[in-house]
């Protein structure tokens, strides 16, 4: 008996020969090989009935699901290489789309150097062009300033006579009246050409010592 449940439990349902069961179908068939009428003889024999009778409604269950499964594993391994198919292409999506962005970055990147350095032109343009301006007027100056030096070394020679004459008329022309101070700085300019000391053409006190711009004031 344990070896009969143990063959039944260890059976192949689902390689059963097409022949055999053929040959239960007209037990199958039979209304004399249901559980309920084999009861009547046998309980033991009742077992035996209902696991006949699921074999064989497994064996046409199972053809009719088999094609089914096949074709669920085939698309399931179909599903396979999709998603495999997907997900590299996904991967090379997310390959580009991370080079954009490099691209994306490089490209503002660029711009903002770009307009940094417009920036510049334009700085050095208008620098360049208020030097242009003041070289200009510098170069204006060049000649005012080429004159001063030269009148300056001039009057550097003709200091010693200029100071001199204008230390006498300090020293002695307050008394007397204009005329005669004219006189007397006249005879000086005399002395100091008799002497070959160096001064200024009709230097007197107001050319050598005053200050233009406080006089006109």
């Amino acid at each position: 008996a344990n070896k009969l449940l143990q063959r039944l439990f260890n059976f192949d349902k689902d390689n059963i020969p097409e022949k055999n069961i053929q040959l239960i179908q007209p037990y199958i068939n039979s209304p004399a090989f249901q559980p309920t009428e084999i009861e009547k003889a046998s309980k033991a024999c009742t077992a035996i009935c209902m696991w006949s009778r699921a074999m064989n409604t497994y064996h046409f269950v199972a053809k009719q699901v088999e094609p089914k499964r096949k074709k669920l594993a085939e698309a399931e391994a179909e599903l396979e290489i999709t998603m495999g198919k997907l997900q590299k292409a996904r991967d090379e999506l997310q390959g580009v789309m991370d080079k954009i962005t490099e691209l994306e970055n490089g490209l503002n990147t660029a711009l903002a150097k770009k307009e940094d350095l417009a920036n510049q032109v334009e700085q050095c343009s208008a620098r360049l062009g208020r030097a242009k301006k003041l070289i200009g007027g510098l170069g204006g100056e060049k000649d005012r300033w080429t004159q001063s030096v030269a009148q300056f070394a001039i009057d550097y020679v003709n200091l010693l006579g200029d100071v001199l004459i204008s230390s006498a008329s300090i020293a002695y022309l307050g008394p007397y009246t204009s005329d005669f101070r004219a006189k007397l700085v006249a005879k000086w300019h005399k002395c100091i050409e008799d002497l070959h000391i160096p001064h200024t053409p009709k230097c007197d006190l107001v050319n050598t010592l005053g200050d233009p711009v406080t006089i006109r004031s």
